[in-house]
């Protein structure tokens, strides 16, 4: 039997997990200005708008490598 403590740590870190998913694809990804997304979805993540317009922040936004290549190219 799990111990009730135990399980409420368990989901509280998978909620974390879940709440933080747009910060830490657009911190796996590179993208610019991680530190702006993490306090836009820490503030406004709990509303379903504001997660979404993370995820798509974190998914399509412009990465270091990106600028680079742009750098490099013009």
């Amino acid at each position: 039997m799990f111990d009730m403590e135990a399980l409420i740590l368990v989901l509280l870190l998978i909620s974390l997990l879940l709440y933080f998913t747009p910060w830490l694809i657009g911190l796996n990804r590179g993208v610019n200005s991680c530190v702006g997304l993490f306090f836009v979805n820490l503030l406004l993540g709990w509303s379903i708008i504001g997660w979404v317009g993370c995820l798509l922040w974190a998914v399509c936004g412009q990465t270091r490598a990106q600028d680079a290549y742009w750098r490099r190219v013009s």
